[in-house]
């Protein structure tokens, strides 16, 4: 290859385009590139797909949690009065449980002296 066929302006080999390649290859590469196009076109809405079902997803348990935190700040002072309230009926059965107690403590019996021996 020193003669100077088949060199370009820049001094490069050419690839020649002629009937030497076989059509077959032509269509064969660019049904190559077509597929992988194509392939990669459905990758990729198959990922916008699942992102998409990912985000539904999110803003939805977003919404739930803040249903639960709303419901639940909401009956926090309510829940704290019940147990205030809770608190005072435990004191007033505690009351009742010592009087009850109290009264049924055995009461001692007196026995009488013995009567002296004759």
């Amino acid at each position: 290859m020193t003669d100077d066929q088949g060199l370009n302006a820049n001094g490069h080999h050419r690839w020649p385009v002629d009937r030497r390649i076989p059509v077959v290859w032509i269509f064969t590469i660019v049904a190559a590139i077509i597929l992988q196009t194509l392939g990669l076109g459905y990758v990729a809405g198959q990922f916008n797909k699942r992102v998409e079902i990912l985000e539904v997803r999110t803003d939805t348990q977003a919404a739930q949690i803040d249903r639960l935190t709303n419901a639940q700040s909401s009956s926090i002072i309510p829940l704290s009065e019940k147990v205030v309230t809770l608190g005072v009926k435990m004191d007033h059965i505690k009351e009742n449980m010592a009087r009850i107690e109290a009264y049924l403590q055995p009461v001692p019996v007196r026995r009488p002296a013995p009567l002296p021996v004759r």
